[in-house]
C-alpha cells in the first residue's frame, strides 16, 4: 500500500472518527466507530468495563503499546474531509494519531504483536489511563499518540494539577478601597504565580466567578485555576505553597482531582531511539521536545519499560476550533509507527514477552 493510499484511509478512518463527537465522559459513540473500523479491516477489538477500546494485531501478548485516547474538549466542530485536508473536533487531539495508530496496525507483521489502546477520560480525570494502571495491563514498551507537529518526538510532559481558590470579604460600596473579595483573589494569584515561576511552575485562571451587582463589591471570589509544572520539579511543593498563600490571605484552595507527576525521558531510550530511527530512514529529521501540557504518558511511564509521544497534527490547534490535519501527516505517522513497533520487535530479546501475564484478547 503506497504513502497515498495509507494516508487516504486513515483520513477516511479520522473523519467517522471525529464524526462521533465525544467529549469527556461520552466517549461511547466513537468507541462504537473505532471497533466497527478495526474489525472492517480484519483486527481483534473490545471494550472493557470504563470505556477504553484494545485492538489487536495477534492473539499474542502485546510487546507495544500504542496509546491514545477517544475523547476530546467541548464543543462540536463537524468535520470536513476536503482534499488533503481533515478538519473538525479532535482531528488533532488526538483521533488523528489514532486513525494513523489502527492503520499501522494493519500493516505490522503477526510476529510482531502490538495492540492499540484507545483511552477515555484523558482530557479530564485519565479514568482510562488509571484503570490500565490499576489493572497491570500497560505494555512494556509504549508509543503515546499526542499531537507532535510530525516531526516531534515527545520526551517529556510537565506535569499539574488543577484547583479551585476561595476568597471571601466584607464587600460593601465600591467606593470603599478594601472589602473585595476579587481584589483579594487577584492578589493571591499573583503572588502564587510569581512565588511558582521561581519554582519551575506556571499558574494561569481558567474560570472565575466574583460579584452580584455593579453597585456592590464581591463578597465572595471563586477562581479555578491550572498550574503545570516542568520536569525536575515537586508537585506536592507547588500544592503546599498555593495553600500556604491562601491561609495567609483567609483564602482556601483546594484540589480538583489528583496531581499529575511530571515525566521526561532519555532520548537514547529504546522507545524513542525507535520513532527517531522510523522517521530518519523516510528523510525526516527528528526533533526531541518536551511539551508543556499533560498526558497520559505521565501516568503510564512508570509502569513502563520504555516510552515517548508522536503524532499528526500541530499542537498549537489543540483545543481549538481550527484542528486540521493534512493527508501526508497521517500517512508520515502511520509509516513511522509501523516502523518505529518493527524496529523495537527486531532489537529487543524474545525473551521479552515470555512470562507476561495475559492480556485482553
Amino acid at each position: 500500500m503506497g504513502a497515498a493510499s495509507v494516508g487516504l484511509l486513515a483520513a477516511k478512518i479520522l473523519y467517522r472518527l471525529a464524526s462521533a463527537y465525544s467529549p469527556t465522559g461520552s466517549e461511547e459513540e466513537a468507541a462504537r466507530v473505532l471497533v466497527y473500523e478495526a474489525t472492517r479491516l480484519g483486527l481483534e477489538a473490545m471494550v472493557d468495563c470504563v470505556g477504553n477500546v484494545y485492538v489487536s494485531n495477534t492473539s499474542r501478548e502485546p510487546l507495544v503499546g500504542l496509546v491514545g485516547h477517544i475523547d476530546t474538549v467541548e464543543g462540536y466542530i463537524e468535520p470536513v474531509m476536503l482534499g488533503d485536508t481533515v478538519t473538525g473536533r479532535g482531528v488533532v487531539d488526538a483521533k488523528g494519531s489514532i486513525a494513523a495508530m489502527l492503520v499501522a496496525l494493519t500493516l505490522l507483521d503477526k510476529s510482531c504483536p502490538a495492540m492499540l489502546l484507545a483511552l477515555v477520560g484523558e482530557e479530564g480525570d485519565s479514568r482510562g489511563a488509571r484503570h490500565v494502571v490499576r489493572e497491570g495491563l500497560v505494555p512494556p514498551y509504549v508509543i503515546v499518540g499526542e499531537p507532535t507537529g510530525s516531526t516531534r518526538i515527545a520526551v517529556g510532559y510537565h506535569g499539574g494539577f488543577k484547583a479551585t481558590i476561595k476568597c471571601t470579604s466584607s464587600g460593601g460600596h465600591p467606593a470603599n478601597p478594601e472589602g473585595s473579595a476579587l481584589d483579594l483573589l487577584l492578589e493571591l494569584v499573583q503572588e502564587a504565580r510569581k512565588n511558582l515561576q521561581g519554582m519551575g511552575s506556571q499558574l494561569n485562571i481558567t474560570v472565575l466567578h466574583a460579584g452580584e451587582s455593579p453597585r456592590k463589591l464581591p463578597r465572595e471570589a471563586q477562581a479555578i485555576v491550572d498550574v503545570r509544572i516542568a520536569p525536575g520539579n515537586s508537585t506536592g511543593l507547588a500544592v503546599d505553597e498555593l495553600r500556604r498563600l491562601a491561609l495567609e490571605r483567609g483564602c482556601k484552595a483546594s484540589l480538583l482531582g489528583e496531581p499529575t507527576e511530571p515525566i521526561r525521558v532519555k532520548p537514547q531510550d529504546p522507545v524513542p531511539r525507535a520513532l527517531a530511527r522510523a522517521l530518519l530512514v523516510q528523510g525526516v529529521r527528528p526533533v526531541y521536545t518536551v511539551k508543556r501540557g499533560t498526558s497520559d504518558m505521565n501516568l503510564l511511564a512508570p509502569h513502563a519499560k520504555s516510552i515517548a509521544a508522536y503524532g499528526p497534527g500541530d499542537p498549537r490547534l489543540s483545543h481549538t476550533d481550527h484542528e486540521e490535519v493534512g493527508l501526508w501527516e497521517l500517512a508520515l505517522a502511520v509509516e513511522t509507527y509501523r516502523a518505529a513497533v518493527e524496529y523495537l520487535c527486531k532489537s529487543l530479546e524474545q525473551s521479552e514477552w515470555k512470562g507476561l501475564r495475559g492480556f485482553y484478547m
